[in-house]
Order: structure tokens, then sequence, then C-alpha cells
């Protein structure tokens, strides 16, 4: 008789992607080498600490001794364990799996969700090794259980966010790459030199507002980690899975933490903070989908139609550059009223009509350089991000020489240069007038051109547009029985 043995060692409520990159990781030497040779370091540390010299002192002394346990600790969780999840998308890429996953019932976000759930376990179990050692310390005196904690929680939220974009990196070349772990290497070495100085650490805690701190330091934390995560899941979505959508709510998301610091004045500290947060994610996710080749099918419109705020779907959060552009103008539009609300002493002196003036230079300064790259970038590929930014950088070189020369209406003309002379003028005086005029003009401009170089992209929503319609009708006058 034959005997079927089913698999006891994971319950059956984890999902199975989950099941999978755990079985994976659990079983690769690096873990395990991880996993026997940093406790193993750290006990060896702690018994010189506990050998006297002649002198009377200890070969490693207590402050050496806290330096070591967050070394290991901070080395092991933001460049180990990214480090080791650079290889995670390798294979499937290389299998080119995307099609398998969707016979599944698996999708690529819920498989990359997987991978990335199973290192930061894995990296909890690190953690739960090395406690008996933080418990040591203890016994040595001047430690403080509070700023422990927030340091521990500080580093395991890193470790997660650098996870999250390890997988995201580990679909592009060598190069970059190898870039990430240079990258990881210098933050690890950044964060270090902060745990290094505790008294300075516990007087920084000791200034912050700590629950509007750890609240906005979670919510910042999740937005990136999602966008990282839905940036991934690209890597083995097929083109007929609309991947836009989800990624480009996330900035229209990002807005909240922003409000609701203003609603307290203690928490107007973390305001500056959060507004350099807010420029790197939205500036990334806005280059990212104006730069990235995708395929526009018709069946993206077809499900669009089907759910609610069609329209809104259709406009602003399909595949391609048309409706890339039409996002990154509402978002423009979004952060700049929000702006002029939120901060009005910051812009007292600008009228709020000028918000809008600011909003279309923001966007044909943007919009540019990847209308001078679509024809391009099926080419280019990866590369098409770090170009675009390459040439962005040289429109603004050229505007600072205009600026030198004092030819304001030359300047607003180029790309990041009607921004400049606006912010200058702050909408008073005659020339501000015509410097108005010209970014309305080469905002025009800009959406003839872009209207212009993707007419295919229209045709294909023209035509995904009637067929949503007739089986709309369709389904009104055949209706189906249950």
């Amino acid at each position: 008789m034959n005997t079927i043995f089913s698999s006891r060692d994971f319950p059956l409520w984890i999902p199975p992607a989950l099941v999978k990159e755990l079985r994976q990781c659990m079983r690769t030497p690096a873990f395990m080498n991880m996993l026997t040779i940093v406790p193993c370091s750290l006990a060896i540390i702690f018994l010189l600490s506990l050998i006297h010299t002649p002198d009377g002192d200890t070969i490693i002394g207590q402050s050496s001794l806290n330096n070591w346990f967050w070394g290991i600790l901070v080395l092991c969780m933001t460049i180990l364990v990214p480090n080791w999840a650079l290889g995670s998308m390798r294979v499937d890429i290389a299998d080119k799996s995307g099609d398998l996953i969707m016979l599944t019932r698996l999708t690529p976000r819920r498989t990359v969700w997987g991978k990335w759930v199973a290192y930061m376990a894995l990296a909890a179990l690190i953690i739960c090794s090395l406690l008996p050692f933080a418990i040591i310390r203890y016994f040595g005196g001047q430690i403080s259980l509070a700023n422990d904690l927030f340091l521990l929680f500080c580093t395991y939220l890193a470790c997660s966010i650098l996870t999250a974009g390890a997988i995201w990196i580990s679909g592009m070349p060598i190069i970059l790459r190898a870039l990430f772990s240079l990258g990881t290497g210098i933050f690890s070495i950044t964060l270090l030199s902060s745990f290094f100085v505790p008294m300075e650490t516990a007087r920084l805690i000791d200034a912050l507002d700590v629950p509007a701190t750890l609240t906005i330091m979670v919510t910042d934390s999740i937005i990136l980690i999602a966008g990282f995560l839905l940036l991934s899941a690209r890597w083995l979505s097929p083109p007929s899975i609309n991947t836009a959508t989800l990624l480009r709510c996330l900035p229209l998301l990002s807005i909240i933490p922003s409000c609701v610091l203003t609603m307290n004045s203690s928490w107007e500290n973390l305001i500056p903070f959060q507004i350099v947060f807010i420029s790197f994610f939205v500036t990334l996710i806005v280059i990212l989908e104006l730069t990235t080749p995708t395929t526009f099918l018709p069946i993206h419109i077809i499900n669009a139609s089907k759910k609610r705020f069609s329209l809104i779907r259709k406009i602003f959060f399909m595949p391609g550059l048309p409706s890339a552009a039409a996002f990154t103008l509402l978002v423009f539009f979004l952060y700049s009223t929000a702006a002029s609300f939120l901060l009005p002493e910051d812009f007292e002196k600008m009228p709020k009509i000028m918000f809008f003036f600011l909003t279309l230079a923001a966007w044909y300064s943007t919009i540019v350089p990847a209308l001078l790259l679509y024809p391009f970038q099926k080419k280019l590929g990866i590369a098409t991000p770090i170009i675009y930014v390459i040439l962005f950088y040289i429109f603004l070189g050229i505007c600072g020489i205009f600026t030198m020369m004092k030819a304001d209406f030359l300047t607003a003309l180029i790309p990041n240069g009607s921004v400049i002379v606006l912010l200058k003028d702050a909408g008073t005086g005659s020339e501000s007038i015509l410097i108005i005029w010209s970014s309305i003009l080469s905002s025009v401009f800009a959406a003839l051109w872009l209207i212009y170089l993707t007419q295919p992209w229209f045709r294909v929503w023209k035509k995904g547009s009637a067929i949503a319609a007739a089986l709309h009708k369709k389904s009104e006058g055949h209706p189906t029985e249950p």
C-alpha cells in the first residue's frame, strides 16, 4: 500500500510563494554560513570582553563591545541580506517564467511579495540569533533599552527597504548591481557612524517626537517598499497585465503623510525630511514611467472599462508615454496645490495663479527629455532613465548660462528655465507676463509633439475603447443568465 507523506514544515495557511522562497533560501550555503559564523564571531568577542589584562582592564571594553555588536548587526542587515537578495530574480528572468506563473494561481506581484517576505523572515531569524548577546550587554551597564529598541527598529526598517530595492535591481545588468552593492556599503558606514556615538544618538531620540517620527517612518517605508516590489513584478509580468495603475497610485498616496504633519505644530520639524522623501520618490516614479518601454494593448482599455472611474483609469493609469505624461501633469498639479495651501508662509508673496503656471513649466521641463528619447527607448532599454537624467542636467546647465547672461526670455524657452524665471520674479511685472505666455506656449508645443510621436498609442486606445463599447452593448442586449 502506498503511503503519501505530506510535508509538515510549514502550515497550510502560509502562501505558497513564501514557502517556496523560504525553502530555497534556508537551504543555501550563504544563509547557513551566516547563521553559523555571525553568532560564533560575537561569542568570541564577548568572551574576550571577560578576559582581564595584567593592568586590570578587559581586552575589549564595554564601549568597544557595544560597537562590535552594532557593527556586526548592521553589517548583516544592510549589506549581507540585501546583497543576498541581488540574485533573487535572475533565475526567473533567465527562464522567462512569467508566462508559467500566469498558469498557476500565483501572480507576479504575489511571487515578488513572497521573495521579499522570505528574506525579511530570515533577517528576523538572524536578529533573534543575536538577541542573547544583546541581553549580555546590559550586565555592563550604561545601556538604554529605549535607544536599543529604536536603533534595532531603524536597522530592520533599513534592511526591509534595501532588500526590496535589491529585488528590483536584481533584474538589471551587473554594472547596476555592483553600484547597488557599493551603495549599501556606503549606507552601512553612514548608519554605523551614528550608532558609534551613543550620547548623540540618545540626544537625537530625545529631541524627536517619537510617535510622529515612527508613524512617518513606517508610512514612508511602506510606500517605498511597495514601489520597489511593484517595479520588481514588472520583470515577470506579461504584456497583457497593466502594471502602471498600482505603481502610479503610490505618489498620490505619499501626499497624505505631509498633510498629517501640518495638523500639529510640534511635528513641523519633520516636514523638511518628508519633502526630501516625496521629492525622491515622485521623481523616481515619474522618470521610470516616462522612460520605460511598455506594450499598450486593447485589453488594457477593455479591462479598465469594466471597473469604476474607467475614464480616469484610461487617461492617467495606462501603459505608455501619453498616459505617463498625463499622470505626471496630474501629480505636479496636486503637489503644487498642496504646497500653496500647506506651506503658505513660504509662498506668501506668490499669487495662487502662479502655481498653475509653475505646474505647466515643471511638466514641460520633465516631458521634453522623455520626448527626445522616445524613438530610441527600445534600443536603449534600461539605460534610458540614466540618459534622461543626463539630458535633464544638460538643460539645467544651459539655463544657468542664460540666467547669468540675464536673458530671461531665452531661459524660459529651455526646459527647466521657465521654472527658474517664474520662481525668481514671483509673478510681478510685465516681463513675468511674457514669461508666463512663453511657458504656456512651450507646454502646448510639448503636448502637440507628444501626440505626433505617439500616434500608434492613440490608435490602440481608440480600438480598445470601441471594443469595450461593443462588449458593453452586447451585454446589455443579451444579458447572461446565472
